[in-house]
C-alpha cells in the first residue's frame, strides 16, 4: 500500500468538504436533477460523457 494514499485521501476529503461548506450549489436554470445525463465513458478513470456545470454562490 502506498504511504501517501492516506494523506491524499484526507486532502481530497478536506478540499471537497470546504467547497461544499463555503458555497451554495445549484443547477443552472432550466435543468432539473431528473434530466441530467449521467452516462459514463470508461478509460483509466471513469468520467461523464457530457460536460457538467453548476452555479455557485459564496455563503
Amino acid at each position: 500500500m502506498c504511504p501517501g494514499l492516506s494523506f491524499g485521501l484526507a486532502a481530497v476529503k478536506l478540499t471537497l468538504t470546504n467547497l461544499l461548506y463555503h458555497f451554495e450549489w445549484k443547477l443552472p436554470n432550466g435543468i432539473t436533477h431528473e434530466n441530467l445525463d449521467m452516462t459514463e465513458c470508461s478509460g483509466i478513470a471513469v468520467r461523464r460523457n457530457t460536460q457538467f456545470a453548476l452555479d455557485s454562490r459564496s455563503i
